[in-house]
């Protein structure tokens, strides 16, 4: 069962959420489709996916199948993925160096009282306190480096909160994003900090309605699980230009508001084709991944409850 927001309901006529739910119904379809076809034993099967009566909810049923936990698992995150992909300019984290600096002193004379009133003031300190910030690591041994630190993943929303309440500090067209999975070293678990730099509109230099096809590969390099990507004629020429324009600087790879990976560009992509690895992707992540690529984009956000039945 998928149920919509009350917010995207309220934003909505009838007629456009009608509009809008007739659309959700089409990308999921396409979304389980494409897994069935490429899920071994699954090539046959049988679902429909239809909106319900209440007009708010859709139901997706499986005919005679029973899905395996894994299975249920990885169709879970199909539905209930945006599908959002975005590629963004990125500042080096020298260039922001005296804007973490002036926010540091600010939110140190901040917390100055609360260190008097609040024994466990460490949890709630300042930026220096819970990011390791990229100047004590080697992150990237030379070149453009966008990668501001790290901090353990249950800092990450007070590092967003100092971030917000220091907001004035930094550029206005900067935006600040975590990586998807998180490195784990001595039962540790850290997320990367990357610094986005936005377009003149607030948005990304590129994002997913250029993409013609995906399809899950390994790297030729190391062998790992990647996304090739092909654009069409319009995106493929923007690319150029995008890429072009950031010889020796890092191009941030984001879905669904996580980054994925931020390469250094080598040189001018001209043919509208590149590659998504890194991240730590599995080969069915990966799959999945190319597969919500080539669905297209969900209008709304939703949440998903799969109910597995017997028969």
């Amino acid at each position: 069962m998928v149920e919509v927001s009350e917010d995207a309901i309220e934003a909505a006529t009838e007629k456009e959420f009608d509009e809008i739910m007739s659309r959700c119904c089409e990308v999921m379809e396409d979304r389980i489709q494409l897994f069935c076809e490429e899920e071994p034993g699954l090539e046959k099967a049988k679902f429909s996916v239809k909106k319900l009566s209440d007009h708010k909810s859709i139901r997706i049923d499986f005919t005679n199948l029973k899905l395996s936990q894994e299975q249920v698992a990885r169709v879970l995150k199909l539905l209930q993925s945006h599908g959002c992909i975005q590629f963004y300019e990125t500042y080096c984290f020298n260039e922001l160096y005296d804007c973490f600096f002036k926010a540091n002193e600010k939110l140190s004379a901040k917390h100055e009282q609360s260190d008097i009133e609040d024994e466990n003031v460490n949890l709630n300190g300042p930026l220096s306190r819970i990011v390791q910030f990229s100047i004590n690591q080697e992150k990237f041994s030379s070149g453009w480096n966008a990668f501001v630190g790290t901090a353990q993943v249950n800092d990450t929303a007070a590092v967003n909160q100092m971030l917000f309440e220091t907001s004035n500090y930094f550029p206005r067209d900067l935006k600040f994003a975590w990586t998807v999975k998180p490195i784990v070293t001595d039962n540790n678990e850290a997320l990367e900090l990357v610094a986005l730099k936005m377009s003149k509109d607030n948005k990304c230099a590129l994002d997913g309605e250029i993409i013609k096809n995906a399809r899950q590969e390994y790297s030729s390099i190391t062998h790992d699980p990647e996304i090739l990507i092909e654009m069409n004629n319009e995106g493929a020429m923007a690319w150029k230009q995008i890429t072009g324009r950031n010889i020796g600087k890092q191009i941030a790879v984001v879905f669904d508001g996580y980054v994925y990976s931020y390469p250094i560009v080598a040189g001018e992509i001209p043919n509208g084709r590149s590659s998504i690895s890194g991240a730590n992707l599995t080969a069915e992540e990966a799959k999945d991944l190319a597969n919500i690529l080539n669905a297209g984009m969900l209008p709304i956000t939703i949440s998903v409850n799969v109910i597995n039945n017997d028969n």
